[in-house]
């Protein structure tokens, strides 16, 4: 992932909560090569202490912890992965 794709994605989970603080961590790890399997950042905000972002590689989308879902969370879930497929696929 390019620093500019991490720098957006970013910009994207702010508005999911994750702290401005925390965007440097996010895209240092980000851009890291991925090795194998898929890059986890856990970033909780409004998805709760299991909010997270993924990229495997191809693709990047959020989550969170089953026990965490809602109504009003799935909604975001939803809305923000299109988003993402949209921009990152």
């Amino acid at each position: 992932m390019s620093t500019f794709m991490a720098r957006s994605f970013f910009a994207v989970i702010r508005r999911l909560g994750a702290l401005a603080a925390s965007e440097d961590d996010f895209v240092q790890y980000m851009t890291r090569e991925l090795e194998a399997g898929t890059h986890e950042f856990r970033f909780q905000g409004v998805l709760g202490f299991g909010g997270k972002a993924y990229w495997d590689g191809q693709r990047a989308w959020v989550s969170c912890y089953s026990e965490d879902l809602t109504p009003e969370r799935c909604a975001l879930i939803d809305v923000t992965n299109a988003w993402l497929e949209e921009k990152f696929s």
